[in-house]
């Protein structure tokens, strides 16, 4: 009973502190990100975005993460030169959007808001359009 909770508990927590190290791998604010290592992040995440999908709401702490950390990271990202980080960036957003639509709605309207800023600044490169 009580046993198997703390190892569930242990077990849910470690889930959510890998997270959180995956998307430091993704966070451009620090001075040890490469391009490589935010396509390592975003593979990772890809892979577990659609192996587990709506089962991520489901995990106490991880939604958040999610909402706070990744996206923030995804922001981050999106302002990117180099088209594997962006479109890899950008699929990732969808499959999130697709697995846990209404706990980001408000992530997705900063993507998109992001998306349209780039849409208006002239000098955008046609193939990052």
């Amino acid at each position: 009973g009580n046993t198997v909770k703390k190892m569930l508990q242990s077990s849910l927590a470690v889930s959510c502190k890998l997270f959180k190290l995956l998307c430091s791998l993704m966070d451009r604010s620090r001075a040890a990100t490469t391009d490589a290592s935010v396509l390592l992040g975003v593979n990772v995440i890809q892979y577990v975005v659609l192996r587990f999908g709506e089962d991520l709401e489901r995990i106490p702490g991880l939604l958040e993460v999610v909402q706070d950390d990744l996206f923030n990271t995804i922001i981050q990202n999106l302002s990117t030169d180099n088209f594997l980080v962006l479109s890899g960036t950008l699929t990732l957003t969808r499959n999130l959007f697709l697995s846990v639509t209404r706990h980001l709605k408000l992530q997705i309207e900063l993507v998109i808001n992001k998306l349209i800023e780039w849409i208006m600044v002239e000098g955008v490169p046609y193939q990052k359009q």
